[in-house]
């Protein structure tokens, strides 16, 4: 089975894994719906996954993710940590000595070893999220934020001006980066859904750094838009993972002290199910519509 075939055959069922998650709620069945509903984050986030690289399409290699789909974050940061190769590239574009130490801080610190040893380490933290009122609001609130943005996210055309700017104080570093990243199987993906050959935005930086017109520069600030909302939808899949990863079993089997028992309508996670619900659903219409531009 191709990359292709997997990522859609993963997203079909995701899709039934949800209605399946809506049906039983309706019904009154809480656990179960519970647990539908991380099956189709689970199938969603791996889809993505399978997609853009990070997950090969084998059965050893979506086995080893298991139930723990925010395990792709690993995967996928060995593709993405690419783009800040050595740092060099970010640095040139921040001048106030401060923003940098800062950026480089930010950076390293989505170093994945450490963000996934902490995860593993408080899936247990991470069930009581969703019997706590307090937490679980505020962790709606970072849902939505995300979808919001991966919704609605755009980059003004006034930036392409700024970036010309950019472009003419730094033509060699922007060249010498834009080729690598191109080159990647990643940046390649993302040209492929943006429209936007490699040769072409080559082109663009190469041989138009001095003339280059703002509308000229359109497609990549399209590009950059589109990255932009990806990464927002991506990251909204994982904090799903998180939230719902932790109850694929307590919602079929007593563990823990919790069980399915522990899922009555007076249970914060099945009092904020529709909100869930909604947020799944709408993550992937914006998901079927990346995958129909790459298509």
């Amino acid at each position: 089975m191709t990359e292709c075939d997997l990522s859609s055959t993963l997203f079909e069922i995701a899709k039934k894994d949800l209605g399946a998650a809506e049906v039983l709620y309706s019904t009154g069945y809480y656990p179960q719906a519970v647990f539908y509903l991380e099956q189709a984050v689970e199938k969603g986030t791996k889809s993505v996954a399978v997609e853009v690289g990070a997950v090969k399409p084998s059965e050893g290699d979506l086995k080893s993710i298991g139930h723990y789909s925010y395990r792709v974050y690993e995967r996928a940061w060995s593709i993405f940590k690419t783009w800040f190769r050595g740092m060099e590239f970010v640095e040139t574009m921040v001048s106030i000595p401060i923003a940098k130490s800062s950026t480089r801080q930010y950076l390293l610190s989505l170093d994945p070893d450490k963000i996934f040893e902490s995860w593993n380490s408080k899936v247990g933290e991470l069930r009581k999220i969703a019997f706590d009122e307090n937490e679980l609001r505020q962790y709606m609130v970072v849902l939505q934020l995300l979808f919001t943005l991966a919704r609605t996210f755009t980059v003004s055309k006034d930036v392409n001006v700024g970036f010309l700017g950019y472009l003419k104080k730094y033509p060699e570093n922007v060249e010498k980066q834009l080729e690598f990243y191109l080159s990647t199987k990643f940046g390649g993906t993302l040209l492929k859904e943006s429209g936007v050959s490699k040769e072409q935005a080559i082109k663009l930086i190469r041989g138009f750094v001095t003339s280059l017109t703002p509308e000229e520069l359109e497609p990549l600030r399209e590009f950059g838009e589109q990255l932009v909302r990806f990464g927002m939808l991506f990251t909204l899949l994982i904090y799903l993972s998180l939230l719902l990863t932790p109850h694929v079993n307590s919602s079929r089997y007593p563990e823990e002290g919790y069980g399915p028992h522990s899922y009555t309508k007076n249970t914060p996670i099945v009092q904020r199910f529709s909100e869930l619900i909604e947020l799944v659903s709408g993550s992937f219409e914006v998901l079927e519509s990346f995958f129909d531009k790459k298509r």
